[in-house]
């Protein structure tokens, strides 16, 4: 008793300097009674079986991150029948997360650890792999995977087409990047932002006429320090916006693909 207590005590410490203190009291509650399970347990499987289903309470209120560092901590053998629910736990919050590629390559593992054809696949594991492809802005690998298994889905080819409807090139941020240094405001245009493009190189074009007319008139302090300062600063401000922009633009894009391809499936 005096152990478990001294449990509780560390653990409530820590999500307090974690910045947890607002979980919800019965949440807290379980996690910490999953914990003593766990911390009492000294077999392995059980207790990654109790932090599996700690990992759980963590997933149901959003905090992925927690829920995942505590999916870390299972140490449980290959041949266990633990690891497929892990495994799989690892490929979904990294894909909440936004760790795509992390995610994708959990999925590859784990195809490769159940030894199945694509045809074999998991619905879950499928449907995972294609947001991942979404997510990593591989737009037409994923409708290729999708239409090869609408079916397997339980969604039709026209709804497919329909999620994947218009163009499926992402815009490059290095592009956008470069077009902004070779031509300021070409970048924004390029990441569909065309007003924002046009403010921009008007801008910089302003900047460089006064710089200009400063130096000319003499005023050597002001067309120096202050136009060609305040250039160079939009200048590298607007290349770097316009990577930003094209970056937003995909992940805009992709999260309504993947919103629409949800809806849709059965």
């Amino acid at each position: 008793m005096m152990r478990y207590c001294f449990i509780c005590i560390f653990l409530y410490g820590y999500f307090v300097s974690s910045g947890q203190e607002n979980i919800p009291r019965d949440v807290l509650k379980s996690a910490l009674y999953y914990e003593r399970l766990a911390f009492e347990e000294s077999d392995l499987s059980r207790k990654g079986f109790f932090l599996l289903q700690k990992s759980y309470i963590y997933k149901g209120i959003g905090d992925y991150q927690s829920a995942l560092d505590i999916l870390n901590r299972i140490k449980i053998s290959s041949r266990d029948s633990l690891n497929g629910a892990l495994k799989y736990e690892k490929i979904l919050l990294n894909y909440l997360l936004g760790n795509y590629q992390r995610s994708f390559d959990e999925l590859l593992k784990y195809r490769l650890s159940q030894g199945t054809s694509q045809e074999g696949v998991d619905n879950d594991i499928l449907v995972l792999e294609i947001l991942n492809l979404i997510g990593l802005n591989k737009w037409v690998e994923a409708k290729e995977l999708a239409l090869q298994n609408a079916d397997h889905l339980g969604i039709t080819g026209k709804q497919i087409q329909e999620v994947f409807s218009g163009k499926l090139k992402p815009k490059n941020p290095d592009k956008a990047y470069n077009l902004s240094l070779f031509l300021p405001g070409v970048g924004q245009m390029y990441s569909g932002h065309y007003l924002k493009g046009v403010l921009s190189g008007s801008i910089q074009v302003l900047l460089v006429g006064f710089s200009a007319y400063s130096l000319h008139q003499g005023y050597f302090f002001t067309g120096g320090m202050t136009g060609v300062a305040l250039f160079y600063t939009f200048y590298l401000g607007g290349a770097r916006n316009a990577r930003e922009l094209a970056m937003a633009r995909n992940k805009e894009q992709a999260r309504a693909m993947s919103t629409q391809l949800m809806k849709g499936i059965k």
